[in-house]
């Protein structure tokens, strides 16, 4: 028996692959035909949306087999369960502002621990924990003293206005999400399988990558050749004149994070006097190579407003 179990689970493996790979190729397409021939109302369209990316993400993010396996494939249906009774029911959620049905409350409850849960799958535990205090707030703030404080909302309320509106979950964010970045990644999709990604990086290299300040310039060229507006150049490594090296490195920094942004400013502290273009000179890369990875996390977003005013009350 054990023999046989272990032939069939590369077919369920390869079954579920395939499984994946339709749900994607198609909620592209349904994309791409709202993108050329129009909409759905804007709740229906952000519940197919979220429904198609919730599934994939509980598809995607179960990497063992087994219960959690299993679990995952079970939320994943669910997933897409819930999204069609949003899109079905509609118009009978419409017309009953206020007055929710239960069933509506089974699904608004369902599709909130979804996102949680997919939420926590993604991008780690730091995102849904807000989310869980905010809920916790919102139906406790009457207990809050002070400025704080409200009336205080009951679950049927949380529930409708998260889940039932087009204020909470199926929001602007979604909005966005569901009409134009998903149409940018399924274009950067496409440039990256074709390898036309590569010919405009190779073309912005060939342009501008041996010429002074030449990093930026490829980062300028590539961005404008592929539309975007946004581009990142802070890497590289740095060198340091020996007599400089004691007094920038004397002290501890204040930040691990902004550790580029605090040796300028600990630099001009030093020189005041001196412009920081007539003692700092770059030098372009001439070959650079993504590694495709990153350690970022939600909680060093949320400490970088204070990491930067730690280094501006350092150093002011």
């Amino acid at each position: 028996m054990q023999p046989e179990a272990k032939q069939q689970s590369p077919a369920r493996d390869r079954l579920r692959s395939l499984l994946v790979s339709a749900l994607a190729i198609g909620l592209g397409l349904f994309h791409l035909y709202s993108a050329r021939f129009g909409e759905l109302v804007a709740y229906q369209h952000r519940a197919v949306h979220l429904a198609g990316m919730l599934a994939l993400a509980f598809l995607v993010s179960s990497k063992s087999k087994g219960k959690r396996h299993f679990v995952s494939d079970v939320l994943a249906i669910l997933s897409l369960v819930v999204g069609t009774y949003f899109v079905v029911a509609f118009k009978s959620i419409a017309l009953r502002p206020g007055l929710p049905g239960a069933w509506d409350l089974v699904a608004a409850a369902a599709v909130l621990l979804l996102v949680l849960e997919a939420s926590r799958r993604v991008v780690g535990p730091t995102l849904p924990i807000l989310s869980v205090g905010f809920l916790v707030y919102t139906y406790l703030g009457d207990y809050v003293p002070g400025r704080f404080g409200h009336r205080g909302y009951s679950v049927t309320e949380i529930l409708e206005y998260t889940s039932l509106t087009t204020e909470g979950i199926f929001g602007v964010a979604l909005g966005v999400s569901s009409t134009y970045i998903v149409l940018f990644i399924l274009f950067g999709a496409f440039l990256e399988k074709t390898g036309l990604m590569d010919f405009f990086n190779e073309t912005a290299l060939a342009l501008a990558g041996r010429t002074r300040g030449g990093v930026a310039k490829v980062s300028v060229v590539s961005s404008a050749l592929l539309g975007l507006r946004a581009y990142d150049t802070q890497c590289g490594a740095k060198l340091f004149r020996r007599n400089v090296v004691q007094p920038l490195f004397a002290e501890a920094f204040v930040s691990p994070w902004f550790f580029d942004l605090e040796l300028y400013v600990r630099l001009r502290a030093l020189s005041p006097d001196i412009a920081l273009t007539e003692r700092v000179c770059e030098l372009s890369l001439t070959e650079w190579k993504a590694m495709g990875t990153s350690s970022l996390r939600m909680w060093d977003f949320v400490k970088v407003p204070l990491q930067l005013s730690q280094i501006y009350r350092r150093y002011r």
